[in-house]
């Protein structure tokens, strides 16, 4: 099958970072096979991951017709509303999802997100804790909480969170990022 040759390097270079490389895989692959769903996929989260709000959300919104069951397109949508600045309809999805899989971490950890962006604490704590409760060790959960926290003036136990995301994901650059604002704001880092 031609169109899966396409498709499979396409998701190496998506994995690789090449994602303008792996949007013109996905492209060709679709014109060889305008109903492959893997390629249609990938193709939408190429656009996320270059901006392209407004076209991923059209790819994931076709794939959800298509496919109206799968939470992880669901949540993809979500991501890209929220990517555009689609806050309320972001957690409309977030929701829809998390009605087809109440254990699907991510929804609650963009739910969090997103009441942090609309000073929403109270609920971005409840998302995040839910978020911990079904996956303690979640790096993106606990990176989140640390921010919170620090929001709060809480650095020391921002700290905690933040150090635990770094045990589970190492390279996780906004963890480090965020690791480095608690240390200066704790005058344990100077501005060089």
């Amino acid at each position: 099958d031609k169109a899966q040759g396409f498709i499979a390097r396409a998701f190496v270079r998506l994995h690789d970072g090449e994602y303008d490389e792996a949007l013109r895989d996905f492209e060709t692959a679709l014109r060889i096979d305008p109903q492959r769903l893997d390629a249609m996929h990938g193709r939408g989260k190429c656009l996320s991951l270059l901006g392209e709000d407004e076209e991923a959300m059209s790819c994931f919104n076709r794939l959800r017709r298509i496919l109206p069951d799968d939470p992880d397109i669901a949540y993809e949508l979500a991501d890209a509303m929220f990517a555009a600045g689609f806050l309320e309809d972001a957690l409309r999805v977030c929701l829809e999802c998390l009605a087809l899989d109440p254990a699907f971490t991510e929804a609650y950890v963009l739910m969090a997100v997103v009441e942090t962006r609309k000073e929403n604490d109270g609920l971005a704590f409840d998302h995040l804790e839910k978020a911990l409760e079904i996956e303690a060790d979640n790096p993106f959960a606990l990176n989140e909480m640390a921010y919170l926290l620090h929001l709060q003036g809480r650095d020391g136990e921002a700290f905690d969170y933040v150090e635990q995301a770094l045990d589970s994901f190492p390279d996780f650059t906004e963890a480090l990022y965020n690791k480095a604002t608690i240390l200066y704001f704790q005058g344990l880092l100077d501005e060089s």
